[in-house]
């Protein structure tokens, strides 16, 4: 079996000719054309197997978002809403802290940073209008608290230490991912509530923002950006080979792909500004619209300004 490096649970799930025990999944397809998979990773040992922490993954294939018109994206948006709502368990939480993981600096790595740019953010408005929170709008804070390198700090330390002083309900951690699958690349959204390792999409993994470290529910929302070049690779070998050579053969030249100089380059399409653009509108207008139910719907993709 080939090595797989992805950020997506469906992609992990389905390098099993049958998935491990402990492991469900269940796909929809609905009206729009969006294809609706739910993986459920039950148990430790099924995490263990998966390379996934134990949680649910929620992933919506929603098409080329780069292509998008502003209706299409907000018909995105609704179903991405649907899925952080169902995340947070239906009920209304009261202070929600969003942090834009990345590197505002290189393009696919821009995604999170974005996403708060388009944000409703209502914390700072509560004191001046109170009746707002009695409504269904949530105390909504957001920061992009950038990358190591430029900061110097770990980016979980930032994090730890605004969730004790803010004590949100929830944080919600946006990030750029990698995809096995090129196709998959700003063409669909995961969201889990098994947190996320900021810089996981450029294979540079740090501490985990997760309840387990920072004491609070976290829920993480990711666009695949980039792939590896590897793993290009290895998919034209497989499709080139299919039914022609025997497998361990195949494997065999995969593990030779990995090991080559130039394996660990990662690789994004040439429209990225376009896509990180299109997705970022979309998440945004998804955050907006789950965390704050009574928000105008159509004021959400105003905001966006596309």
């Amino acid at each position: 079996m080939k090595n797989i490096r992805t950020d997506l649970a469906l992609e992990l799930s389905e390098k099993f000719a049958k998935p491990p025990a402990g492991v469900r999944s269940e796909t929809k397809d609905l009206e729009d054309g969006t294809v609706y998979t739910k993986v459920f990773i039950d148990t430790e040992e099924a995490g263990r197997q998966m390379g996934k922490p134990k949680g649910r993954y929620f992933m919506m294939e929603t098409g080329d978002m780069a292509a998008k018109s502003r209706e299409e994206l907000h018909q995105a948006a609704r179903h991405t809403a649907e899925a952080i709502s169902e995340m947070l368990g239906g009920r209304k939480c009261q202070k929600i802290l969003v942090v834009g993981l990345g590197n505002r600096g290189i393009t696919p790595d821009a995604f999170g940073p974005k996403v708060c740019e388009k944000l409703f953010v209502t914390r700072h408005l509560k004191a001046v209008f109170p009746d707002l929170f009695k409504k269904e709008y949530s105390e909504v804070s957001a920061i992009s608290p950038g990358v190591l390198g430029t900061t110097g700090i770990e980016t979980g330390e930032i994090i730890c230490g605004l969730s004790d002083h803010l004590r949100p309900d929830v944080i919600i951690a946006v990030d750029s991912l990698a995809s096995q699958k090129t196709d998959r690349i700003g063409s669909s959204v995961q969201v889990s509530d098994t947190g996320i390792a900021p810089g996981s999409g450029l294979g540079n993994h740090r501490k985990e923002l997760s309840e387990k470290n920072l004491g609070v529910k976290v829920i993480s929302i990711g666009v695949p950006m980039v792939t590896h070049a590897a793993v290009i690779a290895c998919d034209l070998l497989e499709a080139a080979f299919e039914k022609t050579v025997e497998e361990e053969d195949v494997n065999g030249v995969f593990s030779a792909i990995h090991a080559a100089n130039g394996s660990e380059l990662i690789v994004t399409p040439k429209n990225i500004d376009s896509i990180v653009e299109k997705a970022s509108v979309m998440v945004s207008m998804a955050l907006n619209m789950a965390l704050n139910p009574g928000f105008d719907a159509d004021l959400i993709s105003e905001i966006a300004d596309i």
